[in-house]
């Protein structure tokens, strides 16, 4: 979390000899926050145990947590996937678009960070930018491993409409992703503030364009 455990308010037991500390409760750690509350519970689900079994530590941790989000009086605008929380959009784009991306993106390690970085971007809220960026770089190296080459996202273009075998009307819809994304990239004079709704659909826009592209290996 990158605080420091010495700021934190500290409980002593024991004796002089034996001393020991007891743990910052959850709330000392989180103060109530809503993102430390999530940034606390993505951190746990890789070492909670129930018993000695790992897997069962997480199984039990995503159900209470799957648990806690169903009885919500409204919609909190996340959702628990695999240790980590997403932003929530239309539901039934969430599941195929985000949710099944990230499991078809499982073989490709790098590309699965810059996608949940994206992600993760678009939760914040700060930096809708920044899931441009992502968005981008997951995209580009998908098609290189697919591919087998190491050009960029535009010189790959052509030859990623032909392995996918999509029809010419995609070329420009393609071709107007990339552009999209090279504004941000390299500050062009077209370059604007990015919305929310603007993020959105760029980050299911990508999903959609990796999913094709995994389907055509």
């Amino acid at each position: 979390m990158g605080v420091n455990a010495h700021d934190l308010p500290q409980r002593k037991i024991g004796s002089i000899i034996d001393e020991r500390y007891i743990p910052p409760s959850l709330r000392t750690l989180t103060q109530d926050s809503f993102q430390k509350t999530l940034l606390v519970l993505c951190i746990l689900y890789p070492y909670i145990k129930y018993g000695s079994d790992k897997q069962e530590g997480e199984k039990w941790l995503s159900e209470n947590i799957e648990l806690a989000l169903s009885r919500c009086s409204c919609d909190i605008g996340v959702r628990w996937k695999e240790g980590f929380f997403y932003p929530a959009g239309a539901e039934e784009l969430d599941k195929p678009l985000i949710e099944d991306t990230l499991a078809w993106l499982k073989d490709c390690p790098n590309e699965r960070r810059d996608y949940r970085t994206a992600l993760q971007h678009y939760l914040e809220g700060k930096s809708f930018g920044d899931v441009i960026k992502n968005c981008y770089s997951a995209v580009e190296g998908v098609a290189r491993n697919v591919l087998g080459n190491n050009k960029t996202l535009d010189n790959n273009r052509d030859e990623l409409l032909a392995k996918v075998n999509l029809s010419g009307g995609w070329k420009s819809m393609l071709a107007n992703y990339i552009k999209y994304a090279h504004d941000y990239r390299h500050a062009s004079e077209e370059r604007h503030e990015i919305t929310k709704q603007e993020a959105e659909a760029y980050l299911y826009m990508t999903g959609l364009i990796i999913r094709l592209v995994i389907e055509s290996k």
